[in-house]
């Protein structure tokens, strides 16, 4: 009997529920792919990137599968609520994959656009930041070669970033976690537009360094490499040695030699009074050598040995690289002063205040890299043959 009443109470009870009740049609609905920050006349301009799912539907290919909306207001979230006026249908901004950042903008400060994406409930946190030193709203219109939707084409270019460590990702919920980290400075990649074959190609090319929230400098996609040794964040790469004169007085016919880095594991370590050692250990195999006649198998060995140490110290003048730039910048987005406040605390207290400025380009940096190659370098077997 008990059963009985106990289902007849939940039967009541399910007719008064009516479903969904803020659910919104596909149709009502403007999916965003991507947003662009600037300042335009002081004031803060917001472009956005929305599909056209009826075009994408359709499968036109003269009809563009997106419409860039834009508006400007005194502040981001003013900006973006302004871009209402011009779109009949709501804004869905949980599949949002890039926000691209104006020059202007990150000069000015990027630290007070983003924290609209970190604070709002519907953005996705972990859409990917981006510089572009250009028109926003023109690079937002562009059509790329690939693929009919822009945004997605960037994305792409940003997840293949692993196999060659020359581009940084850097999604919003990584940039309000270092920023609000003490020791160390905030990055963000660049992305630049060229022209192949009468089309536009987005390429991520280089590196921009954040101080104080504000843009005050760039690496290259080779200085980018430095930092990524620092930061571990290597996953993959291809490291091209030059060892024609360190060949020539052991007499091997060997002028270049490319490796593939298969592992890599890199820390800081603050051993006090302003000194740093950066350890690294690094597994790689190789992937070619140029000019390469016979190599015999006793010579393989002290063949490998001398790469070995050829590619630890390309590796330590890659950091040195990235270390000479940020010191002039008096930024450190590779975190030695992160080092120093998780590993002594007490001596970071008495220099954080001033820690960019003045102690930072005065640090000293020691080295201890080991690179091992795996497997060997012999494709033949007469290379063994005297």
């Amino acid at each position: 009997m008990r059963q009985t009443v106990v289902i007849i109470i939940i039967l009541i009870m399910s007719l008064t529920c009516s479903g969904c009740w803020n659910r919104q049609e596909l149709d009502q609905m403007d999916i965003l792919l991507g947003a662009g920050l600037d300042i335009v006349d002081n004031e803060v301009l917001v472009a956005a990137q929305v599909a056209r799912a009826g075009i994408l539907a359709a499968d036109v290919p003269q009809e563009p599968a997106f419409r860039v909306y834009s508006a400007t207001g005194r502040t981001v979230f003013d900006a973006i609520r302004n871009v209402t006026l011009t779109s009949a249908n709501k804004m869905f901004w949980g599949h949002h994959q890039v926000l691209l950042i104006g020059e202007e903008f990150a000069k000015d400060g990027i630290m007070e656009g983003i924290s609209f994406f970190a604070r709002d409930h519907e953005v996705n946190r972990f859409v990917d930041l981006v510089l572009f030193k250009g028109d926003i709203e023109e690079v937002m219109n562009m059509h790329v070669a690939k693929k009919s939707l822009p945004m997605l084409e960037l994305r792409s270019l940003i997840e293949n970033y692993a196999a060659n460590a020359k581009v940084i990702e850097m999604p919003v919920s990584n940039f309000m976690k270092i920023n609000s980290t003490p020791g160390i400075c905030v990055v963000v990649p660049i992305l630049t537009v060229n022209e192949v074959a009468g089309q536009s190609v987005f390429k991520l090319d280089g590196t921009a360094l954040i101080a104080e929230n504000k843009l005050v400098g760039e690496l290259t996609a080779n200085e980018t490499r430095g930092l990524l040794w620092l930061l571990n964040r290597v996953k993959s790469a291809i490291l091209v040695i030059d060892v024609t004169e360190t060949a020539k007085k052991n007499d091997f016919a060997i002028r270049e030699v490319s490796l593939e880095v298969l592992a890599a594991s890199t820390k800081i370590v603050a051993n006090g009074n302003l000194k740093f050692t950066v350890e690294s250990e690094v597994e790689v195999s190789f992937g070619e050598d140029i000019f390469r006649e016979k190599i015999y198998r006793d010579q393989e060995s002290e063949i490998k040995a001398m790469i070995e140490e050829e590619a630890a110290k390309l590796i330590e003048r890659e950091i040195e690289r990235l270390l000479e730039i940020t010191q002039e910048l008096q930024t450190d987005p590779a975190g030695f002063g992160r080092a120093m406040y998780r590993q002594r605390p007490n001596e970071w207290r008495e220099i954080e205040a001033g820690w960019c400025e003045e102690t930072y380009p005065s640090i000293e940096v020691s080295y201890d890299i080991n690179v091992s190659i795996t497997g060997r370098m012999m494709l033949r077997e007469y290379d063994s043959m005297n």
